[in-house]
């Protein structure tokens, strides 16, 4: 038997393996075909290294999914200046599968859902409540990016149930960093 003296390993660019729930698959699988694949980038690193790091295409898609898991594994080639990675590190990652430009972003609380339309209530500019329908085009976590709805408005987050358009409602401040206000009777 032979004994391993030496193991070669690319650090520049580096390629990264991640498990992606495999509700993913078919957007994954749509984007890798189009015109500009999705990418991944490594978060989290800069403070440890000193060095962004720069997303990266992802490169395959494995034609299986793990049953145990749920998840289906992928892989990206990511730049790797400084070689702030190591090979078989874990790194925090963030996978892009499409950039909404100028998206409203709204808290996923305020969303009142009437078999398959979405709605919500928005502060008029006369302080009432203004029921207007929306279209939920990604969920992300909490929060969620809509269309119908224009950067700026006040949305209603608490209370909403109890409301009916016209109603008086009052302004109540925001969270710092939050989306979107709350506002309440």
């Amino acid at each position: 038997t032979g004994v391993v003296m030496v193991t070669l390993n690319q650090m520049e660019p580096v390629a990264l393996s991640l498990a992606v729930p495999e509700r993913y698959l078919a957007g994954l699988q749509t984007l890798l075909s189009g015109p500009k694949p999705p990418s991944v980038s490594v978060v989290g690193m800069a403070a440890a290294s000193g060095v962004t790091l720069p997303a990266g295409p992802v490169t395959f898609i494995d034609n299986a999914v793990d049953a145990a898991t749920g998840t289906v594994r992928i892989k990206a080639t990511v730049p790797n200046p400084g070689q702030g990675m190591l090979p078989g590190q874990s790194v925090p990652v963030r996978l892009s599968l499409r950039i909404l430009k100028d998206a409203v972003v709204i808290a996923q609380a305020a969303i009142i859902q009437r078999g398959q339309e979405r709605q919500i209530y928005v502060m008029a500019q006369d302080g009432t409540a203004q029921l207007r329908s929306i279209k939920v085009l990604q969920p992300l976590g909490d929060l969620v990016a809509v269309e119908g709805v224009q950067a700026g408005e006040r949305v209603v987050v608490e209370g909403k149930q109890n409301l009916r358009p016209g109603q008086a409602i009052k302004d109540l401040p925001t969270a710092p960093g939050a989306p979107a206000s709350g506002a309440s009777r």
